[in-house]
C-alpha cells in the first residue's frame, strides 16, 4: 500500500509517492468508457441482480444511477426496474464499500491540493511543450530566411568569388607597377652609372663649406669632371640630375599606386576573412541546426507524451476526486477484494450470456 509521509510542521508541500498512488488508483479504478456504444452485456439472474462489465477491459465498472442510465438508453431490453435492480445490489454493498472509502472522504481537502498541483504541473508541460515548438519555428525560419540566403549571397557573383577576382586584380595591377619600377630602376642606373647616391644628394644639396664629406670606401669624384676626370660641360650634369629627377617622379608615381593597391589589398583581405568567418559560422549554425532538428524529432513526441500522460494522470486524479490518501492496507484489501469479486461474478454472467446467445 501507498503511503505519504507526514508534512512537517509550517510546511504546505506534500511529499506524495507519485508511482504508488497512479498505481494504486490504476489498480482500483478501470478506465473511463469514453464510447457507449462499447460492449456492455447485462444479464438477469434468480434475485434480479444486475453486473455489467466492459469486455474491452481488464476491470468491472461500476455506474452510479445516472450514468447508467445514459448507457442503458443505448441498449434495447433493458427496463429501469432492471437499471433500479443493480442500483440496489450495489446499495447493499454501500456500507461494505463505504468502509474502504471512509478516509478518502475525511482527506479530500489534502487531496484537491494534490490535484492542484498535479494540474499546475500539466499547465507548464503544456506551456513548455508550446514555447518548444515557438522556439523552434523561429529558429527554422531564422535559419531559412537568413543564414541560407547568407550562405547564397557569399557564395554568389557578389558575393566571395567577386571578393577573390578583385583580389586577383589587384595583385596583377602591384605585379605590372612592381614591374615598371624594375624598367625606370634600369633607366636610373643608367643615368647614374659614374654617380654614387651620395654624391648626387652632395649635388642636389651641396654641403656647407666648412664641413668636409666622409669618403665611406667611396671613390670621390668630382662632378664637374667626366671619365678619367676631364672636365665636361657642367650642363651634362644638369641633365642627368634632370633625368632623375623626372624618373624619381615617376617612381614616386607608381609607389604611390602600390600604396593605393596595398591598401585596396588589405581592405579586400579583411572583406574576405570576414565573409570566410560568416561562411564558417553560417555552416557551423547549420549544422547546429541539423543537430537540433534531430534533438527535436527525437524530444518533441517525448515532450507530448509527457503532456499526454499528465491529462490522463489529471483526468484520472479529477475523476477518482482524492489521492487515496491515509487509506490502510485492511480497507484496501477490503475494496480490492470486492472489485475482484464483482469481476469475476461479472465474468460468470458475460459467460452465461454467451451460452444462452449460442
Amino acid at each position: 500500500m501507498f503511503m505519504v509521509n507526514e508534512m512537517s510542521e509550517g510546511n504546505n508541500l506534500i511529499d506524495l509517492d507519485f508511482e504508488s498512488v497512479k498505481n494504486a488508483i490504476f489498480s482500483l479504478m478501470s478506465k473511463t468508457i469514453k464510447n457507449t456504444k462499447q460492449s456492455l452485456l447485462i444479464e438477469e439472474q434468480e434475485n434480479v441482480d444486475l453486473y455489467v462489465t466492459d469486455l474491452n477491459l481488464k476491470e468491472s465498472l461500476i455506474f452510479t444511477q445516472s450514468s447508467f442510465k445514459n448507457y442503458a438508453h443505448d441498449f434495447n431490453n433493458v427496463s429501469y426496474s432492471k437499471v433500479s435492480s443493480f442500483l440496489q445490489l450495489i446499495r447493499v454493498n454501500s456500507n461494505y464499500i463505504s468502509i474502504g472509502f471512509q478516509c478518502i472522504a475525511d482527506d479530500t481537502k489534502l487531496a484537491s491540493s494534490i490535484i492542484k498541483k498535479i494540474n499546475d504541473i500539466y499547465e507548464c508541460a503544456v506551456t513548455v511543450t508550446a514555447e518548444f515548438d515557438n522556439d523552434y519555428s523561429d529558429i527554422t525560419n531564422f535559419f531559412s530566411d537568413n543564414i541560407q540566403n547568407r550562405i547564397s549571397e557569399l557564395q554568389g557573383s557578389d558575393g566571395m568569388e567577386k571578393t577573390r577576382a578583385e583580389i586577383k586584380k589587384c595583385q596583377e595591377k602591384m605585379s605590372e607597377d612592381l614591374d615598371k619600377i624594375l624598367e625606370i630602376n634600369k633607366d636610373i642606373g643608367k643615368n647614374i652609372s659614374k654617380i654614387v647616391v651620395k654624391y648626387l644628394k652632395d649635388a642636389v644639396m651641396p654641403l656647407q663649406a666648412n664641413k668636409k664629406m666622409k669618403d665611406n670606401n667611396v671613390e670621390k669624384r668630382n662632378l664637374s669632371r667626366g671619365e678619367n676626370g676631364l672636365k665636361k660641360d657642367p650642363t651634362d650634369d644638369i641633365k642627368i640630375i634632370s633625368d632623375i629627377g623626372s624618373d624619381e617622379v615617376e617612381v614616386k608615381k607608381i609607389f604611390d599606386d602600390i600604396n593605393e593597391n596595398i591598401v585596396e589589398l588589405d581592405r579586400l583581405y579583411q572583406t574576405l576573412a570576414k565573409e570566410n568567418a560568416a561562411i564558417a559560422m553560417a555552416t557551423t549554425i547549420e549544422l547546429q541546426s541539423n543537430d537540433f532538428n534531430n534533438y527535436y524529432k527525437e524530444i518533441h513526441p517525448k515532450a507530448e507524451d509527457t503532456e499526454k500522460a499528465w491529462l490522463d494522470v489529471y483526468s484520472k486524479y479529477s475523476d477518482l476526486k482524492d489521492s487515496l490518501l491515509n487509506m490502510s492496507e485492511s480497507d484496501s484489501n477490503a475494496l480490492s477484494k470486492l472489485w475482484a469479486d464483482l469481476s469475476v461474478y461479472a465474468k460468470y454472467v458475460s459467460d452465461q450470456m454467451y451460452i444462452s446467445n449460442n
